[in-house]
């Protein structure tokens, strides 16, 4: 403990206040290297995310070219907030399964 009295003492304090033990610290630096090695930079979670990258682009782009395949509540936006954010809007809050399902719709046209 550092002796703090107040909320404004915790706030004016630079530097670590809370910190892990070095046992701790070494586990898990331990950990986020096993991760890196065995899942982050598996082959199949690269190639994996290297297709999401590419789907991504496609239907940016695929937006782009024709908004008028958006939904109308994002379509409406456009001309306030410009074609680029509202199409970044739209695909930001997709899951994985409906940027496939959106991608395959929109590569068939």
């Amino acid at each position: 403990m550092r002796g703090f009295q107040s909320p404004a003492q915790v706030k004016a304090h630079e530097g670590t206040i809370v910190d892990f033990s070095p046992a701790v610290d070494g586990l898990l630096k331990e950990l986020e290297s096993f991760l890196f090695e065995r899942v982050y930079k598996h082959p199949v979670t690269v190639a994996s995310d290297t297709q999401g990258k590419r789907m991504i682009a496609e239907l940016f782009a695929a937006f782009v070219a024709r908004p008028v395949e958006l939904p109308s509540r994002f379509a409406s936006r456009i001309e306030e907030q410009g074609t680029a954010r509202v199409i970044g809007d739209y695909i930001a809050g997709m899951t994985d399964r409906f940027c496939r399902r959106e991608h395959e719709r929109l590569a068939a046209k």
